[in-house]
């Protein structure tokens, strides 16, 4: 096995891996071809030199429903954030609740609440579906926006500690980590877990403290906070590559945009890198960020989203912007 640090390999053929590894999980329910998404056209944009601009803060501890009698009672200290549309969600931690924010109104409700608000595990789909890893049960919960209905979807005993959730960019396939031994769940939304993957890793590489998930590409990125590093996985669980190895302290966040630009959130701050490990990562500085305990982060590529734990949320506006991934 051949891994790389600093030359990124294998990407071309990542998605056919995906589509190989999930028909053979699937062979009892069938499979549908999946095809590989890629990264958006970013020729002729300097997507490396990406800027970072303050936007906003969301003081969600100050948000109401819009009515008078309904009183949300929030702590604003927020574990995880997710958005989509003209919707964001958390998860704030003090009340336990998961609450669903309309943007534009910027009026707020409660959806459901937690046993276990402590963990980054929430993803707004863009087909209405919001996945919230429900750790204390060992499950998914599945909260559909148009019936405004929650389900529960069983991850059985393939997971000791789910902790975070992301989704492949075809809307199918759920990607569950848990963060007691980096174990990764494949999830089917329409059913359950299909395929469980322990990372192999090899005996010169430690995989400490698996803290946050996402995809880029066909690939999945998991930071791993003991090592203080990102690994990235093909669709088998196998190493592809390490980033900002030895250049993160104590990270506990991480997000990906479909231009192959990921966001890490440690405590020096903000870092960005790059799908493309021939070109370094770096610092991005931003003031009104300084000293936050940065909890959980997610992007749309147009903005980054900064949940923390002592003051609601934060937006930075990206430039050139891209594409969800």
């Amino acid at each position: 096995m051949q891994l790389t640090v600093g030359n990124r390999q294998g990407k071309s053929s990542a998605g056919a891996f995906l589509s190989t590894l999930l028909c053979a999980c699937l062979a009892l329910t069938g499979c549908a071809a999946l095809d590989e998404p890629g990264f958006a056209d970013y020729e002729g944009e300097d997507y490396w030199d990406s800027g970072l601009v303050y936007h906003q803060h969301i003081d969600v501890a100050m948000l109401s429903s819009g009515f008078s009698s309904d009183e949300l009672m929030l702590s604003g200290f927020v574990s995880a954030v997710s958005v989509s549309a003209n919707d964001l969600y958390f998860i704030d931690e003090g009340s336990g609740q998961l609450v669903q924010v309309d943007l534009a109104a910027m009026t707020a409700k409660a959806i459901v609440g937690l046993r276990s608000p402590s963990v980054p595990g929430l993803h707004a789909d863009i087909d209405g579906k919001v996945y919230v890893v429900d750790r204390a049960n060992g499950r998914l919960l599945v909260y559909d926006t148009y019936l405004a209905d929650i389900q529960p979807l069983p991850l059985g005993s393939f997971l000791r500690n789910p902790f975070d959730v992301a989704i492949g960019s075809q809307g199918q396939w759920l990607f569950v980590l848990d963060s007691l031994d980096g174990t990764i769940a494949t999830v089917d939304t329409f059913g359950g877990v299909t395929q469980v993957m322990r990372p192999e890793l090899p005996s010169s590489m430690s995989f400490n403290t698996p803290a946050a998930i996402t995809v880029v590409g066909s690939s999945l990125l998991v930071l791993d906070a003991g090592a203080d590093q990102v690994v990235e996985f093909d669709p088998y669980g196998r190493p592809v590559g390490v980033y900002a190895a030895d250049e993160l302290a104590n990270p506990r966040a991480l997000a990906a945009d479909a231009c192959g630009r990921f966001f890490v959130a440690d405590d020096e701050g903000l870092y960005v890198g790059f799908a493309d490990m021939s070109l370094p990562g770096r610092r991005v500085t931003i003031p009104e960020l300084s000293g936050r305990n940065i909890s959980d982060l997610w992007t749309d590529g147009v903005f980054v989203f900064v949940a923390t734990r002592d003051d609601g949320i934060h937006t930075l506006l990206l430039d050139p912007s891209c594409g969800a991934p």
